[in-house]
This record gives C-alpha cells, sequence and structure tokens, in this order.
C-alpha cells in the first residue's frame, strides 16, 4: 500500500489516484483544503475520489499537521510514502522523519524555472538526499534533478495526473489555417500580452482567449477586433472550443508541465509552445507543433507563419492523430506501481 501526500485535490490528481487504486490500494492526504487561492475554478476540484483520503485542518499549526501526517503514516503499513513537491514546509518536515527507504518524491519542477545555485540549490539537494527515487512528468523535469546531481532512481511519469481525455478526432486535412487557441489563467507568468501584441500585428488571422483572472481587463484594453475573449469555460464543454479551431498557442514565461497542451492534442490540435513550457521536449520531439523564444515576438510571428503553411500543418495534425492517449494513461498509472 502507498501513501501519497499532496496539497490540492485537483481533478487531474484525482483521476490519477483513482486509477492508481485499482490496482494497488492507496491513501492521500490533502494538506490544502482552499485550492481557490490560486484563482482556480469549481472545476479544478471536481470529481469523485475513490479512494481512502484525508483532508488535513488548513488553520492548524505546522507542527500539528506534521504530527497528524506521522500518526497516519505509522497507522498503516505502507511500503512507499509519496510527496507532491518541495514548497510546503510540513512535507519537507515528514520526508526528515520518515525513513529515507520509504520516501518518493513527485518533482514537477524544471530545468526551465528552477534555480539549482546558491542557498535554493543546497535546500533541494538537502531535500532530495530525504528521498529514495523521484517521479517526474518529463525530461526538463529530470533535467533538472541530474543538475542538482541526484544519483537515485527517477521515473518519468509521462504528465501530472489524468485529464478528461476524450476519443480522438481521426485525421481530417484542412485547407486554411486560421483560428487559434488559448486556454489558461489571464495572468503575467503566462505571457499574454506577447500574444495578444502579436496577433494585433496579424488582422487576417483569429484569437480565441478562453479563461480568467487578474490581466483580463488589461488585455481586452490592447486586444484588437480579431481577438475575442469568452472567459471561463466549463471543462466538459472545452473539446467543442478545441475542435473549432486549428492551433494551439501556449506561451508561458514558465510552465513546470503544461496540461492545457495535453488537451489541446488530444483534441487534434498542433501546438505552439514558448521554450518555457516544460512538457515542449517531451511532445515536441512527436512531430506535433513548433516552439518559439518567449521573449520574442518576432520568433512568435515566424512560428505562426510556420503553422499557416498549410501542407506543413496538415502534416503536423496527422501526427497529432497518431497519438495514443489510452497507452499514454497508462503509462503513466503503471510508472507508480
Amino acid at each position: 500500500m502507498k501513501l501519497f501526500i499532496t496539497n490540492k485535490p485537483s481533478f487531474y490528481k484525482n483521476e490519477l489516484f483513482n486509477r492508481i487504486n485499482l490496482k494497488e490500494k492507496i491513501i492521500v492526504v490533502f494538506t490544502c483544503r482552499n485550492p481557490f487561492k490560486s484563482n482556480r475554478n469549481a472545476d479544478f476540484i471536481a470529481g469523485k475520489k475513490d479512494f481512502e483520503y484525508y483532508s488535513l485542518d488548513s488553520d492548524g499549526s505546522v507542527v500539528s499537521r506534521v504530527f497528524r501526517m506521522l500518526r497516519i503514516i505509522r497507522k498503516h503499513s505502507f511500503r512507499e510514502v509519496v510527496f507532491s513537491g518541495w514548497d510546503e514546509k510540513e512535507q519537507i518536515a515528514c520526508m526528515f522523519l520518515v525513513p529515507r527507504k520509504l520516501n518518493a518524491l513527485i518533482c514537477e519542477s524544471s530545468v526551465f524555472e528552477s534555480k539549482t545555485t546558491g542557498l535554493t540549490g543546497i535546500i533541494k539537494r538537502l531535500i532530495l538526499s530525504r528521498v529514495s527515487k523521484v517521479y517526474c512528468p518529463g525530461q526538463a523535469n529530470k533535467e533538472l534533478l541530474e543538475k542538482l546531481h541526484f544519483d537515485r532512481p527517477i521515473i518519468q511519469t509521462g504528465g501530472c495526473g489524468l485529464l478528461h481525455y476524450v476519443e480522438q478526432p481521426p485525421f481530417e486535412p484542412r485547407t486554411k489555417v486560421k483560428n487559434f487557441l488559448y486556454v489558461g489563467r489571464l495572468i503575467p507568468v503566462k505571457n499574454l500580452r506577447l500574444l495578444v501584441e502579436a496577433f494585433n500585428g496579424m488582422p487576417d488571422l483569429n484569437l480565441t482567449i478562453i479563461g480568467e483572472g487578474c490581466q483580463a481587463d488589461e488585455l481586452k484594453t490592447i486586444a484588437h477586433q480579431n481577438i475575442k475573449f469568452l472567459g471561463y469555460v466549463n471543462n466538459e464543454e472545452l473539446p467543442n472550443y478545441y475542435r473549432a479551431h486549428d492551433v494551439f498557442i501556449l506561451p508561458s514565461q514558465s510552465e513546470t508541465w503544461g496540461l492545457v497542451v495535453e488537451e489541446a492534442l488530444n483534441n487534434g490540435l498542433p501546438v505552439i509552445l514558448s521554450d518555457r513550457v516544460g512538457c515542449n521536449l517531451d511532445f515536441l520531439s512527436h512531430g506535433v507543433g513548433f516552439s518559439f523564444s518567449s521573449s520574442s515576438i518576432l520568433s512568435l510571428k515566424e512560428k505562426i507563419d510556420r503553422m499557416l503553411v498549410i501542407n506543413t500543418y496538415n502534416h503536423l495534425r496527422y501526427n497529432v492523430s497518431k497519438m495514443d492517449f489510452n497507452l499514454r494513461t497508462n503509462a503513466q498509472v503503471n510508472s507508480f506501481l
């Protein structure tokens, strides 16, 4: 039996835990009861939990929360305790109070945005010294661990959780590329001002922006008529929007993985990703899109222009149609078993 300690009851983590629990009994401890502190909507915590779980009192002291986690750990015979990261004091404390041979870590930080030098690097290496293995989504996360000189097993899971996958649309060549899409929060780290400015200079193309956030009013003020803002869209309705567009763009200045990229690919869309998106190295190697420099509007426009070449676009779209999300799901679940 395994114990997972994680902060938020997100829908994609819950579905991963459900699938793991079908093959091996697990218990999950949620350390944070309020996922809305990071501008998340109700869909973020939607979904059933078909596994045993505990929710810690978010108002309790760090010490009391640590002792509660330790009581749960000592109450059961776990073969592995999987910590969700190195950002919470409670989880770090438990790593030092539980034998290293039982400890594993999920590292979703990537080499693109995570510091490895100075005091931050020292702290991360100290935390890594307390775990026997690390699970990470992909190549950029593995490169971070290698840069921190972690020399024990690194297991690449292929994702950060399981989305609401749908049946892949069959490949059908298109005759024109015109409609581009962004889905996510409207916050500075997503680099949406650069995206809007790029499409302001490309009036023959359409950009749809789905999501809410603190930058919404600012972006709407500078956007031209070829850019539409739809606000929040329910997760269950998103496939309709993906399939009504031609290309998905994620311009983030920092993105540890990029679950929304998987969503777009699952719905048949080629992608344009900034070089700071964590899953960049893993997905673009399959020939499903392009990467651009997150600091350069010219780089972004160049990749948009390449996507407009219809033979190139249809080749990318064909590659997307061959992705097997059932295989990816099974691989992610099995990586924890």
